[in-house]
């Protein structure tokens, strides 16, 4: 039978110190990557929900324009936690002598229970 020296064996193999080193650095890296990977899933529904209510805006500002909605404020039915409301201004342009005013729509898309918002402005050939 072949005998073995003990410092042959701690050559051959890994230290608990080194074992216990590596865990840490893999266990630091995973939770690194996990929690990254969670803000980017948030970054996603924070997009679509801002990319939804830009879209409902723009929609309903079509409809305002053309006169189909004459409503001041309302909900989207199909979008739960979407509300929108509109109002409006005066814009004037020109000199003092030569004046041209033009009514400006304001809509604003509420969202995210009222935290976040989209508003667009269009210059409107009608008043509201």
């Amino acid at each position: 039978m072949r005998k073995v020296s003990i410092s042959r064996i701690n050559a051959a193999g890994f230290a608990l110190a080194e074992v216990l080193a590596a865990v840490v650095i893999a266990g630091t890296a995973l939770t690194v990557l996990l929690l990254e990977r969670n803000r980017t899933v948030q970054s996603v529904a924070e997009t679509d929900s801002l990319r939804l209510a830009t879209m409902l805006a723009s929609e309903k500002m079509g409809e305002i324009l053309v006169g189909e909605e004459t409503a001041g404020a309302g909900a989207f039915p199909q979008h739960d936690g979407y509300r929108w409301e509109v109002s409006g201004t005066q814009a004037v342009f020109g000199t003092s002598n030569n004046q041209v005013t033009c009514p400006i729509v304001e809509l604003t898309v509420n969202y995210d229970d009222g935290r976040k918002s989209v508003t667009l402005r269009a210059v409107s050939r009608r008043g509201r």
